[in-house]
């Protein structure tokens, strides 16, 4: 983020502002401004150029748009690489795989040195914010994200089955260490439902919500989530069971996930749901009447074997929707631009430029923000100077 004046001419400049509901296209031969770490102006170079105050960078055939957000990673993770796990055979057998390899030990240098690996790799693909869902080795992720100045919305996951006090619950309960620094940019989480006690993702949501902050959740991943939640039958089912995670009386809702997640009190404008995957067209419609902002990770899906989500359902029903990466653990790499170009490849509808890009910028920048989303994910005049630099 640039702190002085600065003054950056691109051939395109993307404001990510709305007009009558829809996103501008870009400045053509466009002007930034900025002094102390703000924007001050945007406009066309011939217009604003005397305007300013310092000597004006001109990045020539480079594109400028807000920074790149990664709405959900695992950099706590990083040390277990996907092709470590057992991949393409679905969401349950991945999971087990990844679990027998959490319960191994672990040199925290190794943690370390991939943990600082995967955020330096953010840094270089250009993303400037992202989502760290879970809270394990929280010291080596935030140390790595501070040494490369990249923003973080921390989301510290409840997850278990115990009664509420005796598993991962709250941020204010939370068992693992948590820098001092880290904590401005804290919310909480609830990892799934089929992984959590309900009152405890309850507890969780309200944390945040009496916060004004974000909550995420993972929703509607695999087909076994569904069948676990309709039936209590699966393959989810029978894992939990014989690792001892499920209660000896659980009884299934006899609800879908997003259905269920609804009737908790779990859905509205500041819930992140991660995945969407395995879901109707009567879930779609009550996600877009919650509010809901929809976190797809495509490749993540693909590599694990859950399917595919609908994303052109998502856009025609007009559900905000975001694009990340989810965690080395299943994906090759935590590069948001290139998960944009995967999606984009296999969507079967034409969507603007700037609609896709707001997948990566605007969207998830605003549902991270929580309350202060006002001039969140935009290049406009008072919000902050993160922006990034698209090559041609």
């Amino acid at each position: 983020m640039p702190q002085g004046d600065f003054a950056l001419r691109a051939a395109r400049v993307w404001t990510m502002r709305e007009d009558g509901g829809l996103i501008e296209k870009p400045l053509e031969d466009g002007l930034v401004l900025g002094k102390g770490g703000l924007i001050t102006a945007v406009g066309a170079y011939a217009q604003l150029k005397n305007a300013a105050q310092a000597d004006i960078h001109d990045l020539e055939e480079a594109e400028l748009c807000p920074e790149l957000v990664n709405a959900h990673a695992h950099l706590g993770l990083s040390h277990i690489p996907a092709d470590e796990l057992i991949l393409g055979q679905g969401f349950a057998i991945w999971v087990q795989s990844l679990v027998d390899r959490l319960r191994a030990p672990v040199d925290e240098h190794e943690v370390s040195n991939a943990v600082e690996a995967a955020v330096a790799g953010l840094a270089q693909a250009g993303t400037g914010l992202v989502a760290e869902v879970g809270g394990r080795y929280l010291e080596h992720v935030w140390a790595a994200l501070q040494r490369n100045q990249m923003g973080a919305r921390v989301f510290l996951e409840a997850l278990g089955f115990g009664p509420p006090g005796l598993v991962m619950t709250t941020p204010d309960e939370w068992p693992l260490p948590v820098p001092d620094s880290a904590w401005p940019s804290v919310a909480s989480a609830g990892h799934a439902l089929y992984s959590t006690n309900p009152k405890t993702l309850q507890r969780a949501k309200a944390w945040s919500t009496a916060r004004g902050l974000p909550f995420s959740l993972h929703l509607a991943e695999d087909p076994g989530e569904t069948e676990m939640l309709m039936h209590g039958t699966g393959p989810l089912v029978e894992y939990y069971r014989r690792m001892g995670v499920l209660p000896s009386d659980y009884r299934p809702p006899g609800m879908r996930p997003v259905a269920y997640a609804h009737s908790l009190g779990l859905l509205d404008h500041r819930t992140l749901a991660v995945h969407g995957v395995t879901v109707s067209d009567q879930d779609i419609e009550l996600l877009a009447a919650s509010g809901v902002t929809v976190v797809l990770c495509p490749r993540s899906n693909a590599t694990i074997g859950v399917g595919r989500a609908p994303c052109e359902k998502y856009l025609r029903t007009g559900v905000p929707v975001a694009l990340a990466t989810d965690g080395l653990c299943s994906a090759s790499d935590l590069n948001v631009l290139a998960e944009l170009r995967y999606w984009l490849e296999r969507l079967e509808v034409e969507l603007p430029a700037a609609q896709a890009l707001a997948a990566i910028t605007r969207t998830p920048a605003r549902a991270l923000a929580g309350s202060n989303q006002a001039n969140a994910g935009m290049l406009i005049p008072g919000a902050p100077a993160r922006l990034t630099v698209l090559s041609a």
